[in-house]
């Protein structure tokens, strides 16, 4: 008897770890899956006249902070607030170049009527979530007289950002404002 509960236990725990390790990869997958969503529905924003044909509206300042980063200039598309669907960001990110705005990352924005929260940089556990990470929040609007009390999610899908495809700045040497 006590050899078979060994084995039903070892049977059991074999199982649990394969159910674990099969688990991994299907978030990373959609992750990626849902990565490749953005980054094929924005792909036509390169050019910023599809941008703005398709109702993003730039914004006067490229959000830039010393020892943070960039952020970039937000192009805003007000339909899409609330949005927790990859292939609407509510704004699209660019930065400056000789040749005209360079589309580097999109940001997903989800209004809230609750405070801002004492430290809003923080991820919200009980806030939306999407690309399988809490965003980060409720903070109160970064660009003037646009989005209000939100919580809100930062994706550099079009600029490699050394602190992760999810920091909300990038301080790579490559962008600035």
């Amino acid at each position: 008897m006590s050899h078979l509960l060994r084995r039903a236990a070892l049977a059991a725990a074999l199982s649990a770890a394969a159910l674990t390790v099969t688990s991994l990869p299907a978030t990373a997958s959609s992750t990626n899956s849902a990565l490749a969503k953005a980054r094929a529905a924005t792909a036509a924003f390169h050019d910023p006249a599809a941008a703005q044909a398709s109702g993003y509206l730039p914004t006067e300042h490229c959000v830039a902070v010393p020892g943070l980063g960039v952020m970039g200039q937000h192009w805003i598309n007000p339909r899409y607030f609330g949005s927790v669907d990859p292939t609407h960001p509510a704004v699209l990110l660019y930065v400056p170049t000789t040749d005209g705005p360079r589309l580097v990352a999109v940001e997903y924005i989800v209004p809230t009527s609750q405070p801002v929260a004492a430290n809003p940089e923080q991820i919200d556990p009980n806030g939306p979530k999407l690309f399988g990470q809490d965003l980060n929040g409720v903070m109160a609007e970064h660009v003037p007289n646009t989005t209000g009390n939100h919580w809100d999610l930062h994706v550099w899908i079009w600029a490699h950002n050394p602190d992760g495809v999810f920091s909300q700045f990038n301080l790579a040497p490559a962008l600035s404002c």
